[in-house]
């Protein structure tokens, strides 16, 4: 008897060493997992604060240049206003260069008629043969007969200087004018391929500048993902920060007792909704379009569908987050934790005791996530497992 007595001291002895062994070594590990958390958030922080520089950077500088974009557009429109003015003149100068055609023409016509005048003159005096006008007024009968014939021949005379004054007159009047219309049309001319340079030119611009802004758009489309991210992973972390402190508060004061119910399954967290929307495990983030791991599982359910607890427990999280939006946590006990995410309302506070099945939050879609339904995870010795597995 006294033999197996000390058995059992010894036994006992070495139950209550381990036990004791695993508390000292769970409350030394855990503040240097808090601190690391800590420094973590710390550089998520300062990469945070980083991006949202850039991001303003981006901006702004994406502002500046629809500003001067804008102003290129107003100096194109004005161009094409010039451009209008000068083709409008150009259309002008060519009805009027038409319009000096049919004067031409009819000057032309009143050239030909002089010219058949002229030569009927000739043939006048080549009929008088050698003698001419002379020989017309020596031919006189009498005086008066030969003042009648001056009369004739110095009328002749004076038409036909007239005619070689009115000719030469309209032929030169008629040069000047295609001159001066030809020297408009020049200059129109000219103008017009000026301002048309120039147009293409501050096309080329805009252009330039639309290639700026679209990059610009990227850069800024992407600092926001990044940002989405970061927040998304400081949240991550301050959420694995307050679970490890109340662990630390659990095992250092009055959480020596086990909730008893390591075995018991666990219940569907949105009862009634089953489906699953995006599962445990690698995928694109539907907001961030980054790949990544999906901590939980996502049931679908109209807003205001109650959540509850899929095993009872300790609260040990009722806030709101950034990413998870409205969330709570439950401790289990053995190392289990359960989470429950993007809830409209949050009916617990932490330090409450839940029964498996207790209605502990609403379905919404708070924080990053793109429609109403219950993201679920669960949590084994720190590390994220499938729920799955503890729901089938």
């Amino acid at each position: 008897m006294k033999g197996v007595f000390i058995m059992k001291k010894k036994v006992l002895a070495f139950v209550i060493g381990t036990m004791l062994t695993n508390i000292v070594a769970l409350t030394c590990k855990m503040p240097i997992y808090t601190y690391a958390n800590n420094k973590d958030i710390e550089i998520k922080e300062k990469k945070l604060e980083e991006a949202e520089k850039k991001l303003e950077s981006t901006k702004k500088s994406r502002k500046e240049i629809e500003v001067e974009t804008a102003k290129l557009d107003d100096k194109i429109e004005d161009k094409k206003v010039v451009i209008k003015d000068l083709t409008d003149k150009t259309i002008k100068l060519e009805k009027d260069n038409k319009n000096l055609e049919e004067k031409i023409d009819g000057v032309q016509k009143k050239i030909n008629e002089n010219y058949e005048i002229i030569k009927d003159i000739v043939k006048i005096e080549y009929e008088q043969k050698a003698g001419g006008y002379l020989l017309l007024l020596l031919e006189a009968k009498d005086f008066g007969n030969f003042l009648r014939r001056l009369e004739v021949v110095s009328s002749i005379v004076k038409k036909n200087d007239k005619i070689i004054t009115e000719t030469k007159s309209l032929e030169k009047d008629l040069q000047e004018k295609k001159l001066q219309l030809q020297v408009q049309i020049d200059e129109i001319k000219e103008k017009k391929k000026i301002a048309e340079a120039e147009e293409v030119k501050l096309n080329k611009l805009i252009e330039d500048k639309k290639v700026q802004v679209n990059e610009l758009i990227k850069a800024q489309q992407n600092l926001e993902k990044e940002i989405i991210l970061t927040k998304e992973q400081i949240d991550e972390l301050d959420v694995q920060s307050k679970i490890i402190s109340k662990e630390l508060d659990n095992n250092s004061s009055n959480n020596h007792e086990d909730n008893n119910n390591e075995n018991e399954s666990m219940s569907w967290p949105v009862p009634g909704y089953t489906t699953v929307s995006s599962s445990f495990g690698y995928r694109v983030h539907p907001i961030t379009g980054v790949n990544k791991l999906h901590t939980g599982v996502d049931f679908p359910a109209p807003a205001g569908t109650p959540v509850v607890a899929a095993k009872s427990g300790t609260i040990i999280m009722s806030t709101y987050n950034t990413a998870y939006g409205n969330i709570v946590g439950i401790d289990h006990g053995s190392g289990l934790v359960t989470f429950y995410a993007h809830n409209t309302e949050r009916l617990v506070s932490v330090g409450q005791k839940v029964k498996k099945g207790q209605t502990i939050a609403t379905v919404g879609t708070t924080g990053y996530s793109t429609g109403n339904h219950c993201h679920f995870e669960v949590k084994k010795n720190g590390q994220f497992v499938d729920p799955m597995k503890y729901l089938r």
